[in-house]
Formats: structure tokens, sequence, C-alpha cells
């Protein structure tokens, strides 16, 4: 019988232009999918898919403290980045479409 588990594994990616270490999510769960199509506007529900999707990183302020996962520490990201991020995010929300015979 299949297990539906609450547990959430993470893998780890590299992103390309700043080289730091993320943790994302291996899946999304129904219900962050429903939570997050509650929200109208596109870009806003794109930084909260992506904010929902990361578990940790290793970034760090200029005085070495770990930063906070957040929107506005995420908007100091460069754009190949978030976009690496947010790839990755979407290759596990589009559902592919059942085959059929």
């Amino acid at each position: 019988m299949p297990v539906l588990s609450k547990v959430v594994k993470t893998k780890t990616i590299t992103l390309p232009v700043s080289e730091a270490k993320v943790d994302v999510k291996d899946k999304v769960v129904f219900s962050e999918i429903e939570r997050i199509s509650k929200i109208e506007n596109d870009s806003e529900r794109g930084i909260e898919t992506i904010l929902s999707m990361i578990v940790s990183w290793n970034f760090v302020d200029e005085n070495n403290k770990p930063l906070e996962i957040n929107k506005e520490n995420l908007g100091y990201l460069d754009n190949r980045d978030v976009r690496y991020i947010d790839h990755y995010c979407q290759d596990l929300v589009v559902m592919p479409l059942p085959k059929t015979e």
C-alpha cells in the first residue's frame, strides 16, 4: 500500500551566480499549492512559491550573520539565481499530462 508521508525531504542546489547552497523541498504538497493559488497577483504568487520551497540557505550579512529567508532578502539575489530556483520549483508544481492510449 502507498504510504502518505508528511515528511518532506530536501535537495541542495547550488545557485549559478552566487554559488550559494540552497536547500529546497523535493515536493510540493497540495495544501501549499491551494494556499498559494489564492494569491491573485502573478508576481506575488511566484515569490511566495519560491519562498515556500526554500528550507535553508547559506547567505550571510556583512557581519557573517545568517540571513533570514524572506521576500526582502530574496530581492537582493541576482535575478539569474532567483530564476534558477524558480525553474526548480516549476518542475515540481507543473503536473505532467496523463498518458493516453
